[in-house]
């Protein structure tokens, strides 16, 4: 169990830990903010769209995570500047103007931005501070904790907002967990402690891509174009799924007795389900699946997602059946492919490789969750579930008839 006695794992869990529940109580306030407004279906679908632009913004990101050299000491401090933007928003939260909406969205994105950054910081730290034999065991825990509190730090953002109906005081906790975390770091300081002088050698022209297609030939074991074709299909859908979601449980109230923020709740713990047991679990047949064969049967659960609401509209069943099953099989190719990412990068170019992979899987994403936002808001539902499937079904094509590497 020599995972359990690394410090450095304790330390940087022990940091996730309050983060996560800071951003999770927030992230349901801002959907429960945003449904008081009259035009409540264009400001969840502006929070939807926000929530997704940072994976676009990666491969900067990461570039700009890979010239920091104090890895550790910067992993800290961006930890007091989030909690100091929240302290902002608390203080504006209550004015409820869309121009203050609007701010709100951009001060989340910001932080996600920062949160992308720190990522980046971490991949070294786990490069030079977690033994290779337990790495991925480490990045699903990881995984896992996160998706454990995301339920709790939502409930807490429901109990806060039904006990005193205040926002700025979620804003306040968000700012108090993010500054727990900084000083759990600071505590754990001399484990995590990670400095990665400048590179003494250029890499070779196309260094990079070469690199990235290594990886990701060795971890999905398809050839990369239809690999990217596939994971860009899908993430377009699958990352407007939330928004989808969202609009659902917004139109159609009579489909449960509960209150909004609850009904989101719920649906966050099937996700919590499903990626805990992805990340942790260790399941041989589960794990000797190919890449290839994992993503068919995640693209057919989403299909039926969207089959579920065109035609049954029994989202706390079926629906999250298939959700919490679709994070399963995604959490197992994550972690693998985040492993392969520190295994066989050079700490200078850690987190612009990540960066790079992450934002080719997500290029697509902001024309789907736009296209969807638009055809839910403008067109109808039924159309939008039908798009959904359309694509879906072209990603099962791309990746059913992909040649495998050898």
């Amino acid at each position: 169990m020599g995972m359990l006695k690394n410090r450095a794992v304790w330390a940087l869990t022990g940091g996730d830990i309050f983060e996560t529940l800071g951003i999770s109580v927030f992230n349901i306030i801002l959907l429960m903010y945003a449904k008081e407004f009259t035009n409540a279906k264009l400001m969840i679908t502006l929070v939807s769209i926000g929530s997704i632009l940072t994976g676009i913004l990666s491969v900067f990101i990461g570039r700009l995570s890979d010239c920091v050299h104090h890895k550790s000491r910067y992993l800290v401090l961006t930890k007091f500047i989030q909690a100091g933007m929240y302290i902002l928003l608390a203080n504006i939260i209550d004015e409820r103007t869309e121009i203050i909406m609007l701010i709100i969205i951009l001060i989340n994105i910001l932080s996600d931005c920062i949160g992308s950054y720190n990522g980046g910081l971490r991949l070294v730290i786990m490069k030079n501070k977690i033994p290779a034999s337990y790495r991925q065991q480490v990045i699903g825990l990881n995984q896992s904790t996160g998706a454990l509190l995301q339920p709790v730090g939502q409930a807490i953002g429901v109990a806060i907002l039904g006990a005193t109906h205040d926002y700025a005081l979620a804003g306040y906790v968000n700012a108090f967990t993010f500054i727990i975390a900084a000083v759990i770091l600071m505590v754990g300081y001399s484990h995590i402690k990670t400095v990665v002088p400048p590179a003494k050698l250029l890499h070779a022209k196309g260094f990079l891509f070469k690199n990235i297609k290594t990886i990701l030939n060795r971890s999905s074991g398809m050839s990369v174009v239809p690999f990217l074709a596939t994971i860009m299909l899908i993430n377009s859908i699958g990352s407007a799924l939330d928004t989808v979601l969202n609009l659902f449980l917004l139109t159609n109230e009579h489909i449960t007795s509960l209150s909004f923020g609850i009904e989101i709740l719920i649906v966050t713990i099937v996700f919590m389900a499903g990626t805990v047991l992805g990340g942790v679990t260790n399941f041989k047949l589960i794990d000797q699946l190919s890449f290839k064969v994992t993503t068919v049967f995640e693209t057919i659960l989403l299909i039926l997602i969207f089959v579920n609401f065109a035609l049954l509209k029994k989202l706390l069943d079926i629906a999250c059946d298939a959700l919490s099953r679709c994070v399963f099989f995604v959490s197992k190719a994550n972690a693998k492919i985040n492993a392969l990412i520190i295994e066989m990068t050079e700490p200078d170019m850690l987190a612009t490789v990540s960066g790079t992979i992450t934002s080719m899987a997500m290029i697509a994403v902001p024309a789907g969750t736009i296209t969807v936002g638009v055809l839910y808001n403008v067109v109808s539902p039924i159309v939008t579930y039908l798009f959904g499937m359309v694509v879906l079904i072209i990603a099962l094509g791309c990746a059913v008839f992909s040649k495998s590497n050898a």
